[in-house]
């Protein structure tokens, strides 16, 4: 071998042992940082001699300040492919030496072990010994490893429901009413709390249960109110098992003798782009066992269990959604209600449609949240909401330590809103001597709901409104800003901000935020440019305004002609500004009139608005038999004339209507003519 080749392959060597010694500083040092704590690596400091010409390298130092005195901890790092020596272990202690730092404040972290000899003399000189484990086998990489994230979710199925009461078995047996003979829930929502509470382990199998009623709740019979002896039902709990591959990389410091793990850090990374979670099995899981045998034998894998928020009862999910609501009630509706034990037995599928959809959907008739307090009364948390009985509410906020659930949570958080709010307006009207006080009691209120809040961001806006009717302007502000900080996109907030604004008379501020939300929103909301021409109105802006009405007007009509709110402003801004576009849209709102009329049964009204908006649609062709663009009579006129000829065959049964129809017909006639 020639000497060139020699110092090559030495030199690929020296680079290799010092990028194995770097990795193992690196990782050491991470492991040791904390607050408080000051990590320095390869740090060279001057011996106790001071001389400067030959300062010492410690691989990593620690520097934390004890009662104002600096204390070094100083910590060497070999990453051998063999035990160290007690030579080694001599130079280290010689180091510490050096540079004035006591013995027993020296680590020394290898990789492969001591030698016995090394060992002893550490003990003697109290320097700490430590061994890494991470590494792979070339020591020039961090050992990575396969994991697996395995997603368990818990669905809850109701086998059977036993019921004692004095009522006959039947439909009824597994609904309640309150003291006023109103429906407030299923014997299901007693489960689906119960579950949600945790009452019922997170671990495969089938269970017993009983069930406590709640106050209020009763059945009706013979128009009776009767309490049921025992409520108990049997149920299962399954599973639905999904994964997710990984990357696992593990770093240890142990002790070298008791090998007592000082120092742990873990790392899992999931490629959640290009690795989708993947499901195992599309039927449930009964079994432990069987879990366990789906899941194989990982070395290493990180397992979620998850409850899903909705059970299973016959056909469908509890607590009923929405969709599922109006589904079942209208198939209902094609029977008797002495034939409702009778109804088809409808699929899952027909019923919830995509589970995925369903699971999500929010309860019909609200969250069922029963809780059952130290002294063994249960409280159905929402009947109490439904009947206004906020301070009720706010009595049990003690126990959302015992049931911390976001539904409880969220009425706990409604509740203190509400009661907020009401004494934030007493303070407007209270007499300056307990003014102060009733702000302080309201503050109080609404500052507990944000602590609770399970959707902070919302219960921001919600304090904005409140604070801006209560006419606490800045606060509203600053709450509106907070919101939209967090959400810019958020067009409720940004709407909000500038009803603040425009309320304290910040006109101009108030049209600069309406500005930028329409700019930067990608799907903007009606309200921002109908909010916009309103404070263009005021400020004289009117064509500005008209530009605004009748863009929105083109896009739904409806918002416009059938909110009293905005059919005013349309009123305000087309008595400054005669246009045509105007007048068709004031057109259509009086068209809007005459229906709603229609419906009241009021034909004379009708006919006075029908006249009106039939006039004013002649009168666009007396103020301009010119200069009409075609797209102006295909977008705007045609549809309203479109509306009126619908609303004349909804009246003619009431209502003599040839003269409209002679009318309309002249001005479709001038139409085509043109």
């Amino acid at each position: 071998m020639s000497k060139k080749s020699s110092e090559t392959q030495n030199s690929k060597k020296d680079r290799t042992n010092n990028d194995k010694g770097i990795l193992l500083e690196q990782i050491v040092a991470m492991l040791h940082r904390e607050k408080g704590v000051k990590v320095e690596t390869n740090v060279y400091l001057t011996p106790r001699s001071g001389d400067e010409t030959r300062k010492r390298e410690v691989d990593v130092l620690l520097t934390r300040d004890v009662a104002g005195y600096p204390v070094r901890i100083a910590i060497q790092c070999k990453n051998y492919g063999k035990p160290i020596t007690i030579g080694q272990l001599g130079e280290f202690k010689d180091l510490l030496e050096d540079v004035g730092i006591p013995h027993q404040h020296g680590i020394i972290v290898c990789i492969n072990g001591y030698q016995k000899g090394a060992e002893r003399r550490a003990k003697e000189l109290g320097i700490k010994t430590f061994i890494f484990e991470g590494l792979n086998q070339s020591r020039l990489q961090i050992a990575i490893q396969e994991t697996f994230q395995f997603f368990v979710h818990l669905l809850l199925v109701v086998e059977e429901i036993n019921v004692q009461s004095a009522i006959p078995d039947s439909y009824y047996l597994y609904r309640f009413c309150d003291e006023d003979g109103n429906f407030c829930g299923f014997i299901s929502d007693l489960i689906v709390s119960h579950w949600r509470n945790g009452k019922i382990p997170m671990k495969l199998g089938e269970y017993s249960i009983n069930l406590n009623l709640p106050q209020g709740w009763y059945h009706i019979y013979d128009r009776k109110f009767i309490s049921p002896i025992s409520l108990a039902a049997k149920v299962r709990v399954v599973a639905y098992l999904a994964q997710m591959e990984g990357k696992l990389s593990e770093y240890k410091l142990k002790e070298a003798k008791s090998n007592k793990v000082e120092k742990f850090h873990l790392q899992a990374d999931f490629d959640t782009l290009n690795n989708l979670i993947k499901s195992s099995k599309e039927e449930p899981i009964f079994t432990e066992e069987e879990l366990t045998q789906l899941k194989g034998n990982p070395k290493a894998s990180i397992e979620h269990r998850i409850r899903l928020p909705k059970i299973f009862w016959i056909n469908h999910l509890e607590p009923v959604g929405k969709r599922a609501w109006n589904f079942i009630k209208n198939e209902s509706l094609k029977f008797d209600p002495d034939e409702a034990e009778e109804l088809p037995q409808l699929s899952f599928e027909e019923i919830e449609g995509d589970v995925f959809t369903a699971m999500s959907d929010k309860a019909a008739m609200g969250e069922p949240v029963i809780i059952t307090k130290e002294d063994c009364v249960t409280i159905d948390i929402r009947l109490l909401a439904s009947k206004e009985k906020f301070k009720e509410i706010i009595e049990l906020l003690p126990q959302l330590n015992a049931y911390p659930r976001e539904d409880f949570a969220g009425y706990l958080t409604d509740a203190l809103l509400t009661e907020g709010d009401i004494f934030l307006r007493k303070s407007l009207e209270a007499d300056s001597s307990v003014k102060s006080a009733i702000e302080i009691q309201s503050l109080n209120l609404l500052n507990k709901a944000l602590e609770i809040s399970p959707t902070i961001i919302d219960t921001y806006y919600d304090l904005g409104i409140i604070f801006r009717e209560s006419k606490f302007y800045n606060k509203s502000i600053d709450c509106f800003n907070l919101v939209v900080s967090a959400q810019p996109k958020n067009a409720p907030a940004r709407y909000g901000l500038a009803e603040t604004l425009f309320k304290m008379g910040n006109s101009l501020d108030a049209l600069k935020v309406l500005n930028t939300a329409i700019e930067e929103i990608q799907i903007v909301p009606m309200d921002l440019p109908l909010f916009r021409a309103r404070i263009l109105e005021t400020l004289g802006k009117y064509k500005e305004a008209t530009d605004d009405l009748i863009k929105v007007w083109h896009i739904d009509y409806r918002v416009i002609v059938r909110n009293r709110f905005w059919q005013k402003l349309v009123n305000d801004v087309y008595k400054n500004f005669n246009v045509l576009g105007l007048a068709v849209i004031t057109a259509d709102i009086y068209l809007f009139y005459a229906l709603d009329s229609v419906n009241r049964d009021s034909f004379d009204e009708s006919k006075r608005y029908l006249d009106t908006a039939v006039i004013l649609l002649e009168d666009i062709f007396k103020i301009a038999t010119e200069g009409i663009k075609d797209n102006f009579i295909d977008d705007s006129i045609n549809p309203v004339l479109i509306r009126a000829n619908n609303l004349l065959d909804e009246i003619e049964v009431n209502v003599s209507i040839k003269q409209w129809r002679e009318r309309l017909a002249k001005i479709n006639s001038s139409i085509k003519n043109y």
